[in-house]
């Protein structure tokens, strides 16, 4: 495994010993990682996905995409609210 320096500010670094002790500061920062580059991938391939569509179909207008968001927030579920079950025909 390769090893690399990180520098912190040193107030966060005496907040993070003084609040964490106990804190892998080397897995935090590798998890970190692995999430950033995980997020670069979806966009590089959302762009790629994006690219392929324009080739096709011609360039994505503003108001598709004004459309696209505003059926996206009317369709939209808020993460905590409860799910509903559809209604049950009587039988």
């Amino acid at each position: 495994m390769a090893k690399v320096q990180v520098y912190l500010p040193d107030a966060l670094q005496k907040e993070v010993r003084s609040k964490l002790p106990k804190l892998n500061v080397s897995a935090v920062l590798q998890k970190a990682l692995e999430e950033k580059l995980a997020e670069q991938r979806r966009l590089a391939a959302m762009d790629k996905a994006i690219r392929s569509y324009e080739r096709e179909f011609g360039r994505i207008t503003d108001a598709q995409m004004d459309a696209a968001v505003e059926r996206m927030r009317r369709t939209a579920r808020h993460p905590n609210a409860p799910r509903t079950r559809p209604k049950r025909r009587a039988a």
